[in-house]
C-alpha cells in the first residue's frame, strides 16, 4: 500500500472518529494546539500527524492508536 493511500485512510479514520465524538474540527485543532489548516490537512490525507500528535489525538477522540493505525503498517518514525 502506498504512503499516500495510507495517509488518506488515516485521515478518513480521524474524521470518522471526530464525528463520532460530535467534535468540530476547530475544537480538535485547538485541543492539539495546531492550526485548523493543519488539522484539515490531516483529515484530507494531505499530511500525517506526528507520533506525538497522534497520541494526543487518541485521547481527544477517545480512541486507541491501534484503532487508527490498524492495517496501515506505518512505522513509528514516519508518523
Amino acid at each position: 500500500m502506498s504512503i499516500n493511500k495510507r495517509t488518506r485512510i488515516l485521515g478518513r479514520r480521524i474524521k470518522t472518529l471526530r464525528e463520532k465524538q460530535l467534535l468540530s474540527k476547530e475544537v480538535v485543532a485547538s485541543k492539539l494546539n495546531i492550526s485548523l489548516d493543519e488539522y484539515e490537512q490531516w483529515e484530507q490525507g494531505d499530511i500525517r500527524p506526528t507520533y506525538r500528535d497522534l497520541v494526543k489525538l487518541t485521547y481527544i477522540l477517545r480512541s486507541h492508536r491501534k484503532e487508527l493505525l490498524a492495517g496501515l503498517e506505518l512505522e513509528r518514525a514516519r508518523i
